[in-house]
């Protein structure tokens, strides 16, 4: 991506006032040197069940353990309903 930049630079220069064909340049250049513009995405797609399962791990234990719903350290429980005091 490194060696690319100059290039990726002219080309934005060059057809700014044209998207469409900015666009087109841009795909151009990403095949010409083998580019993946959604290699980012990859590691990503791999940690979202990780997080949904730690998401709903949480939910289960804040839902079936007392001591869990009383309040972690310091930060009072925000599950049930809020008192004047």
């Amino acid at each position: 991506m490194q060696r690319a930049q100059p290039k990726l630079i002219e080309i934005r220069r060059r057809w700014a006032s044209d998207p469409e064909k900015m666009n087109k340049e841009t795909a151009r250049l990403y095949v010409e040197e083998g580019i993946n513009p959604f290699a980012g995405f990859v590691p990503a797609l791999i940690q979202i069940p990780v997080f949904i399962s730690l998401y709903r791990s949480i939910l289960q234990l804040s839902e079936t353990d007392p001591h869990f719903s009383e309040g972690f350290l310091w930060i009072p429980s925000l599950s049930g309903p809020l008192t004047e005091g």
